[in-house]
């Protein structure tokens, strides 16, 4: 082929290209229809990833997100009549829309911001219980039903938990040591302000602080095999001022329950004040008790209130307080905290109380002695009233690296009771026993890199002044030459001083935590008492037999060591403790002087190892040697009640006490599920046996000279379980008591074996949404076995059922009823069953921050109940006066 044709050809196809794309113009032009543009933010700023849609009569046709530069582009492959408009969006923004008039366009759009409110997600734990580490959480509305008004209402509930008669709580059968309420420590013990004030619904959960060491500086060094709570409060109750108030007026008689009491919790301040008053039988003495034991107080044993005179009062019954109290009462009460710093805070605790109660009974004792029986009727009538005064300034500072806690206590206590015994003859008792005390408590640890140094100092200063006036005159065959006498006063005192400081130096011994203390310990104790007759208006002393003035000093110098291992899984604590006591004793009546010095060894082994996850086992063993008190050793005679005298033989009291345990635990959060099993045993060797007398009806102890023993036996079990599904709690818990010791009884020789075993079974279901059933079954039983002479004799043994039924209606969202039995069923081998079956009803109503609540007390209008008890080698059987059909209405309101 030639060049020139080879040309043409060329020109031939590009002219053929030319015409094809001349021909295809319109449709490539029309697939290059774009829509661009940009999107920024009112700032200016592009925004990336934003969604951009186009719409052509309101269907999509093209979708595309803006580039890094903010830009995007929508190409348009064909074009047809209608509307095209361009929806923007954005997470943040607020969407917009812009109709498009022709295509290609360019269009820019800014948005603004907005609060995007995203859909609530609801995260479900099907377990009411979860643990981490050596925390528990328990779900408080889990447990909660409508009827629970305050927290202690629920804490009952929990499983593992158990709550004591007095409010005391105890986590798989020990007491807790601590009380917190958003980890803050305001109540100092007395717990039961917050459990019987703090609102259920203000409260989100409950927290069990396992092996809980309070103390920072101490973590490592010391040994924790018991738990703390910790109640954690719902935005409801934090960061602001709130009222609980109850108004409450009844008949038959007139009764009234009342209260105010105000809440603050903060971030760095905590406060719970108030006042309560009633005369339904709630005594009120509850709430200020200290259920807790401060670990650095080594003279606690001297803080509790010891009398020496006393009316004779009956045995306690197994049986609701509240129906048989009659009671006057009045509580004020202020607990403030003061966040100083992260680690520092100041708190102070004020309590008055005003109580007055009355008791009216009828009691048979019987004492069973070796060759006969003595045998006591008397008609029991008591007014008594007291008042208190309790006020504590407490510091603390609480770091990893610095301890210190002081604690300034002063508590006055004045109690004036009156009794009346009919009996043979009417006997009137005056009795007049205050108390005064000054206690502080000073606590200081600071770290020095591994080791820690502590200074420890209590002290307590006490004044108790009693007095019992009885009239007319008792035993005149022993008090006046058998002549009748108008009155016998008794008087006495005891005055103290206690002193105890220590040093102690903790520090690492290979992989032992081990501290070494060495301190002193410091006792001044009088007792003064005398005993005047009154007789032709002339008050006269007995006689020098019943006179006293004793002064009792104690000094003891100490040392302890102590050796602490912790690993995981396992923990061990030995302590051992050598005493060097001075005893030093004068009898200025008798001008008897005597000083004695004893070296004890004191020692104590704890061993506790996990089993796994679920189970621990706690082994104890300790020896310890102790020393009777002041008042266990008077010369003298002190009438402490009309129809009991005592005194000592000047020998000192010395008891050598051997104890071992063995507790297994177990607790399964995730399966709801706790127990415990635990055996102990205690042996104790004495010097000093118990003389008991009796002539006629007067009752007079002594000590003698001569070795006994005494063994204890106890079992303690436990278990609960809350079922998920069925949303069914079950708990079963009960113990076991045998203590064998020796007496002489109208001087003649007598074992004595005491039994005595009881057994709960608590049952509630909250399943349902129309009915909440609660069931509380006791059974127990006791029996006193005493041995004279080879001649066997048995206390008739008691047995007791006790029934709680209560059932929960809710027959609308806003209406409770609440209908409940209580049975009592006591019997012996030698009378006839006391059956009783009380009966109570409640109507509840409930909306917002007030509930109406109309209380029917004691339906069955039973107006005494008959309560046998069994100690030693004595059986009473007394019977009490308690109230009869009553009713109240209440009201409840928050603020």
């Amino acid at each position: 082929m030639s060049l020139n044709s080879k040309t043409s050809k060329c020109y031939i196809i590009k002219a053929a290209l030319f015409i094809i794309l001349i021909v295809l113009c319109p449709y490539i032009t029309n697939a290059q229809a774009l829509v661009t543009g940009k999107i920024l933010d009112t700032r200016g700023n592009l925004i990336i990833g934003a969604s951009v849609k186009l719409i052509h009569n309101n269907s999509l046709i093209a979708f595309t997100i803006t580039n890094s530069f903010g830009s995007f582009n929508i190409p348009i492959t064909k074009l047809d009549s209608g509307n095209y408009y361009v929806e923007v969006s954005h997470i943040g923004y607020t969407g917009i829309k812009r109709d498009i008039s022709f295509i290609p366009a360019n269009i820019n759009f800014v948005l603004f911001e907005s609060n995007i409110e995203l859909p609530t997600i609801t995260i479900e734990n099907k377990s009411p219980i979860t643990k981490r580490g050596d925390t528990l959480n328990y779900d408080v509305k889990t447990f909660t039903s409508k009827n629970d008004r305050v927290i202690g209402d629920i804490i009952r509930k929990l499983p593992g938990i158990e709550v004591e008669a007095n409010g005391q709580i105890k986590y798989n059968g020990k007491p807790i040591t601590n009380y917190y309420i958003e980890n803050l420590d305001l109540l100092e013990g007395r717990y039961n302000l917050a459990n019987n004030n703090i609102p259920a619904d203000m409260v989100d959960k409950v927290q069990v602080l396992e092996n809980h060491q309070p103390v920072k500086a101490l973590d490592s060094f010391a040994f924790s095999d018991k738990a703390a709570i910790n109640i954690k409060l719902n935005s409801k109750a934090k960061n602001k001022v709130f009222t609980t108030a109850k108004l409450g007026i009844g008949v038959a008689p007139f009764l009234w329950d009342d209260e105010l009491v105000g809440f603050n919790f903060r971030k760095g301040f905590q406060f719970i004040s108030g006042y309560k008053t009633n005369n339904v039988g709630n005594n009120l003495q509850s709430e200020i008790n200290s259920l807790t034991a401060n670990q650095f107080d080594k003279l606690s044993f001297l803080n509790k209130k010891q009398d020496i005179l006393f009316l004779v009062n009956p045995a306690t019954p197994q049986f609701d307080e509240k129906k048989y109290l009659f009671n006057k009462s009045h509580l004020v009460y202020t607990n403030s905290l003061w966040v100083l710093n992260k680690v520092s805070q100041l708190k102070l605790n004020v309590s008055y109380l005003n109580n007055a109660f009355e008791k009216n009974t009828t009691a048979t004792t019987i004492y069973y002695l070796p060759q006969d029986t003595v045998t006591i009727n008397e008609n029991q009538h008591q007014q008594i009233k007291n008042q208190q005064l309790l006020a504590d300034l407490g510091l603390t500072i609480n770091s990893k690296q610095y301890f210190l806690k002081n604690n300034l206590k002063i508590e006055g206590y004045w109690s004036k009771e009156k009794g009346l015994i009919e009996g043979a003859t009417n006997t009137l008792q005056d009795l007049k026993n205050p108390l005064y005390q000054i206690i502080n408590n000073f606590h200081l640890i600071s770290v020095r890199g591994k080791k820690r140094v502590e200074f420890n100092s209590n002290s307590i200063l006490k004044n108790l002044p009693q007095k019992l006036v009885i009239s007319p005159g008792i035993n005149a065959d022993i008090f006046n030459q058998s002549v009748p006498y108008d009155l016998l006063t008794q008087f006495a005192t005891q005055k103290t001083l206690g002193v105890d400081n220590y040093f102690a130096f903790r520090t690492h011994f290979f992989k032992f935590a081990q501290s070494l203390k060495a301190g002193i310990n410091y006792q001044n104790n009088t007792i003064t008492s005398n005993t005047f007759k009154t007789f032709n208006n002339a008050m006269q002393e007995v006689a020098d037999s019943f006179k006293n003035n004793l002064h009792w000093q104690e000094i003891k110098p100490y040392a302890e060591l102590s050796l602490t291992f912790i690993k995981k899984g396992y923990s061990f604590e030995f302590l051992s403790a050598l005493q060097n006591l001075t005893l030093i004793r004068h009898d200025e009546i008798r001008d008897i002087k005597n000083s004695t010095n004893y070296i004890f060894s004191n020692n104590s082994l704890v061993l506790k190892k996990d089993l796994g996850p679920y189970y621990n086992l706690l082994v104890t063993a300790s020896n310890e040697t102790s020393v009777g008190s002041i008042n266990q050793n008077t010369l003298g005679y002190i009438l402490s009640t009309y129809r009991n005298i005592s005194n000592n033989n000047f020998s000192l009291q010395l008891n050598k006490n051997y104890n071992t345990g063995i507790s297994l635990n177990y607790r399964n959060a995730i399966k709801a599920m706790f127990g415990y099993l635990s055996l102990s045993y205690g042996f104790t060797k004495k010097n000093l046996l118990s003389s008991v007398l009796f002539i006629n009806q007067l009752q007079s102890k002594e000590s003698v000279l001569q070795n006994n023993n005494q063994k204890n036996l106890f079992l303690f079990y436990s278990f609960s379980k809350y079922f998920i599904k069925s949303k069914t709690s079950i708990s079963f818990r009960g113990n076991f008591n045998q203590s064998s010791f020796v007496q002489l009884q109208q001087n003649l020789l007598s074992n004595i074996t005491n039994k005595s075993n009881s057994a709960t079974l608590s049952i509630s279901n909250k399943k349902s949404n129309f009915i909440y059933p609660e069931l509380n079954t006791t059974v127990s039983r006791f029996i006193s076995i005493f041995n004279t002479k080879n001649q066997v004799n048995k206390t008739t043994p008691v047995t007791q059922f006790v029934e709680n039924l209560s059932l929960n209606f809710f027959l609308t969202k806003n209406i409770i009823f609440s209908p409940s039995a209580s049975g009592y069923f006591t019997s012996t081998q030698t009378s006839s069953t006391n059956k009783y079956l009380f009966l109570d009803a409640g109507f509840i109503y409930k909306k917002g921050k007030y509930n109406i609540e109309f209380k029917l007390l004691n339906i069955s209008n039973i107006k005494y109940f008959k309560s046998i008890n069994v100690s030693e080698n004595l059986f009473s059987s007394t019977t009490y006066q308690i109230r009869g059909f009553n009713a109240i209405l209440q009201f409840y309101l928050k603020l």
